[in-house]
């Protein structure tokens, strides 16, 4: 009974996590990138995310990404076009145009913002520096 319990209890706590709610890519040059929202690599290797919570990003038809409040996709032409809101739906018809459930726009590329995932920085006020050198040299 305890362990299914600490597994409950494990998973439930995941759910919360704030680096489980970041979308996230690996670049070609193997650095972890995250944003707010979907995530697409570029026909360079960089990684976009979109800069809303939950927003979209797609690739157009020459490799650049585009992103989006809502969900994105590339229609016929190559045009990236994303819904207006996380709650409208975007398809693409069956000319190859993007429809929305209410209004889409096209892609824009300042609506996406991507930032490396590195480890918190630890600064050391300058007194204690000399100190931990000191400790390190001692060993």
């Amino acid at each position: 009974m305890k362990a299914i319990l600490l597994i409950t209890f494990t998973c439930g706590s995941m759910l919360f996590s704030p680096a489980l709610l970041a979308a996230c890519k690996t670049d070609a040059f193997g650095v972890k990138q995250c944003g707010e929202g979907r995530c697409k690599i570029d026909s360079s290797g960089h990684v976009h995310c979109s800069m809303f919570t939950k927003g979209g990003a797609a690739v157009n038809s020459v490799g650049k990404v585009f992103c989006g409040k809502g969900r994105c996709l590339k229609d016929k032409s190559g045009e990236v076009f994303c819904a207006t809101s996380v709650k409208d739906d975007i398809m693409i018809n069956v000319l190859g145009k993007a429809r929305c459930d209410k209004k889409c726009d096209v892609g824009k590329v300042e609506y996406c913002k991507t930032e490396p995932d590195l480890p918190p920085v630890i600064e050391i006020p300058a007194e204690d520096e000399q100190a931990q050198g000191r400790q390190i040299l001692k060993r």
